[in-house]
């Protein structure tokens, strides 16, 4: 069994007796061996994922279920492509930590392994290649979403400067569809009226009359971005299959409604802009509509819902990959080329 080192020598099984000092003589550590006390680690974390930024990579894990003692610390270890193995302490109980001080265009392989009184089971390896910023509206990004990961995980990293970590309770990911990367976002179409998954802090979608670009892939029927309201049209995305699909970013219907696209069969580019007083919504880097817009946005809170109160209700019912929301500015104003990988910090 590997297991990091961590101020002892071997060991044998659980028990809670440890060394003032930190570290055990041999003599001491022979002594918890012969009476069956010699102290273990935490189980191995789970679900470890790396995220590329520059010159840095942004890590998330989920705690290990038994811990044998209360976790005080973690571990984590960095492998350059060719290179020898790095071993930090990430200072925190926190299950995310960023890896910065980088070579940018190298491919590191990393895992973690939880400390309580010693060190624990490592946990299985991610791999990411940190790229310098390519994206020269990086500044004005407030979310970007990947959805990489393992199959039904439930924790996202955002590679937007403000690097969260969201956390979901329904809502998981699937490596059996994704348009880029390892997996995508899974909305299964379940859930009662008004039941919502995945909640995006305020701030992180635009607010009063600010330019903007939400864009993202989406596959299959239908979805909503929203706040809690009993008002079916106080929304900010919705996009609904079975009627019409239309981004309101108000709380009047009339704005910005398009026709049906027909996204059900194939992943398609959404990206929905504000310019100053005009709104653009383009399919595949296509104008699918354009009109006056003067609403200003509440800076509230919205979530991805499972099933949105409406006329008819809007059950979320597909898939997400590559999220981006960038504030300040339009992003696209005229036609372009669909991005043809993942969003790039």
């Amino acid at each position: 069994m590997s297991r990091p080192r961590a101020g002892y020598i071997g060991f044998t099984r659980a028990g809670t007796t440890t060394a003032a000092s930190g570290v055990w003589t041999a003599r001491e550590a022979e002594s918890l061996r012969r009476a069956g006390e010699w102290p273990r680690g935490p189980l191995a974390p789970t679900g470890l994922t790396a995220a590329a930024g520059n010159a840095q990579l942004s890590l998330s894990w989920t705690a290990p279920a038994t811990t044998y003692g209360t976790i005080t610390n973690y571990l984590v270890e960095y492998t350059p492509s060719g290179g020898s193995a790095v071993t930090v302490l990430t200072g925190s109980t926190s299950t995310s930590y960023t890896l910065a001080g980088l070579t940018n265009g190298t491919s590191y392989t990393v895992r973690v392994a939880a400390v309580n009184f010693t060190a624990g089971d490592w946990s299985g390896t991610a791999s990411a290649t940190p790229s310098a910023n390519t994206d020269p509206l990086y500044a004005n990004v407030s979310l970007l979403l990947n959805f990489d990961g393992t199959d039904g995980q439930k924790t996202y990293t955002d590679q937007s400067s403000n690097a969260r970590t969201l956390t979901s309770s329904f809502h998981s990911l699937t490596t059996a569809q994704k348009k880029f990367g390892t997996a995508s976002l899974k909305l299964d179409g379940t859930g009662a009226i008004d039941t919502y998954d995945l909640t995006f802090p305020a701030g992180t979608f635009p607010s009063g009359t600010e330019s903007f670009c939400v864009e993202f892939w989406f596959y299959g029927n239908q979805f909503a971005i929203q706040n809690y309201s009993t008002i079916p049209d106080d929304s900010f995305v919705k996009l609904q299959s079975t009627w019409a699909n239309y981004f309101l970013p108000g709380a009047t219907a009339s704005n910005g409604r398009w026709n049906n696209l027909g996204y059900a069969s194939a992943w398609q580019h959404i990206a929905l802009v504000r310019q100053s007083s005009v709104y653009l919504v383009y399919v595949n880097g296509t104008q699918a509509a354009t009109g006056a817009l003067t609403a200003s946005f509440p800076n509230e809170s919205l979530s991805i819902y499972r099933n949105r109160n409406g006329d008819p209700p809007v059950p979320s019912d597909g898939y997400i990959d590559s999220l981006r929301v960038t504030r300040g500015h339009p992003r696209y104003t005229s036609n372009f080329s669909a991005p043809t990988a993942a969003f790039a910090p």
